[in-house]
């Protein structure tokens, strides 16, 4: 036998020898538990598809964002949001390496360098903010808990990198964007599954759907008397609503579409007030007023149309006020001089007069956090409040870092590094909401991707006013804004590159 066949012979025999042993080694981890199993598979389809983790964040970040999809049996119960921005981050390394990024990648960059020179601060503030409170996280061996939010955030920001990076077609991102509203539903799933109680036929669903923020603290209230509130309505109703503004035009509600769109938007509002967040009428007006302006709406005939549609719909509002569901009533409530049942008037005062309470108290602690947070996370060492507390209200919100204004909120959790950056990423981004919306009142929306944008676009203008001047929590700042910001990014790079050669008198 030749030397050549006999090294070839024994490199048959390792890979044989090799093959063996990780069978053993596999063997012996499917027998030690589930986790085992679920940590080896997931890790070997994890690296087999690595050269694609960077499409596969994008599109299941898009299409799970307002989903209640998570990872079942994973500790934490991660969303599937947040394991696709995790994706993310090891698939724009592969696709730097490989240099696949988009050609104008580096063009973009430099037009959104402000917006992105935020993004990166406010994720080193996080990061210092790590370092000197801890990571928050129990599996680090940290005493404070609540360190998730780190995490949630700084995974985030990763989102508007990756939009720039990889290229879409119109096509794609308002399919992309039809799935996110569609799944939406999910989340009434979870919560018929959270109301049926423990140990109901529905209650496994829970090991597939996560619930929404504020749906315990609603179930808890339900069931001490209170009136009942499914958060996930809300939701639907919203992403309802932008679906329906994404597919048709608002001229078409006012021509002879009127007798199906205008019951239609009527439903689906329905649905969405049935929530109980009142918020979700300024969310949807101000978005609304931002489409029209894109969309040239306001004109003369046009405005006086929506006066009158508008007036027929407050009046009915007004006039079966007391008919409705509790919830329904509680959405309401936000009118004035509307009469509404005093359970739901005094639960919404309630929630106000609490968040009024915050805020000022979150203006006092202040002082004693400007150049250092106190990061995120539950804090029991917090500065103690003069106010009269008989409740706890004020001493459990001051331990979770919860005032219910953003801009409060950002300078006592982060300081004033974080929210300057923050600030600077945030109204960076409006200003290239406010440069679509005018792009398009030039050149028109008459497709798919153009009434996307223009949705986007005006849905982002009214999500930074709430989160500054209404209601915001500093601790979803980049869960809430950072893939927004991403798909924002990529709508108005599509539509300027369309029009860019166009010449000035078009």
């Amino acid at each position: 036998m030749s030397a050549f066949a006999r090294q070839l012979q024994f490199e048959r025999l390792m890979w044989f020898a090799a093959f063996f042993v990780g069978l053993v080694v596999i063997s012996m981890i499917l027998t030690t538990g589930n986790y085992m199993v679920i940590m080896l598979v997931g890790g070997i389809a994890w690296m087999a598809l690595l050269p694609y983790h960077a499409k596969l964040a994008l599109t299941l970040g898009v299409t799970n964002f307002s989903s209640a999809l998570i990872l079942p049996f994973f500790p934490g119960r991660p969303a599937i949001w947040e394991f696709a921005a995790l994706l993310a981050w090891s698939g724009l390394v592969v696709t730097f390496c490989l240099r696949e990024q988009a050609p104008d990648y580096g063009q973009q960059l430099r037009k959104n360098r402000l917006t992105l020179l935020g993004l990166l601060g406010y994720v080193g503030i996080l990061c210092m903010l790590i370092a000197v409170h801890g990571t928050g996280l129990n599996v680090f061996g940290s005493d404070q808990i609540g360190g998730r939010v780190y995490y949630q955030q700084i995974a985030s920001a990763i989102f508007p990198i990756l939009f720039l990076a990889i290229p879409l077609t119109g096509d794609q991102i308002v399919k992309l964007y039809t799935w996110q509203c569609l799944l939406s539903l999910t989340f009434i799933i979870s919560d018929l599954a959270l109301a049926t109680g423990v140990g109901s036929k529905l209650w496994f669903l829970l090991y597939f759907f996560g619930v929404s923020n504020d749906s315990l603290t609603f179930e808890s209230q339900a069931l001490v008397g209170g009136l009942r509130r499914f958060q996930s309505l809300a939701i639907v109703g919203q992403a309802s609503i932008f679906l329906l503004l994404t597919r048709v035009n608002l001229s078409r509600f006012l021509s002879r579409s009127f007798f199906w769109l205008c019951p239609l938007g009527l439903l689906l509002f329905s649905i969405g007030a049935a929530g109980g967040h009142r918020g979700l009428l300024v969310l949807l007006f101000l978005t609304l007023l931002g489409c029209m302006y894109g969309q040239r709406f306001l004109t003369i005939p046009r405005l006086l149309g929506g006066l009158v549609i508008g007036a027929l719909v407050l009046s009915s509002a007004y006039s079966f006020a007391r008919e409705l569901p509790l919830s329904v009533q509680r959405t309401l409530s936000l009118l004035p001089g509307i009469d509404v049942d005093p359970i739901a008037a005094d639960d919404g005062e309630a929630t106000f007069g609490g968040r009024l309470l915050m805020r000022s108290v979150g203006w006092q602690v202040a002082p004693h956090y400007l150049w250092v947070g106190r990061g995120f996370g539950y804090n029991y060492n917090v500065v103690p409040s003069p106010e009269y507390d008989p409740y706890g209200f004020i001493r459990e919100n001051l331990e979770v870092g919860r005032f219910y204004n953003g801009f409060i909120g950002l300078l006592v959790n982060t300081g004033v590094p974080g929210t300057v950056f923050c600030s600077l990423f945030l109204l960076g981004t409006s200003w290239l909401a406010v440069k679509a919306l005018r792009h398009l009142r030039r050149h028109g929306c008459n497709d798919g991707l153009a009434r996307l944008t223009c949705v986007l676009a005006s849905n982002w203008l009214a999500n930074v006013i709430f989160f500054y001047l209404l209601h915001g929590d500093s601790e979803f700042a980049l869960r809430t804004f950072a893939l927004q910001a991403g798909l924002l990014m990529a709508c108005t790079r599509l539509r300027f590159q369309a029009f860019e050669n166009l010449p000035e008198s078009t």
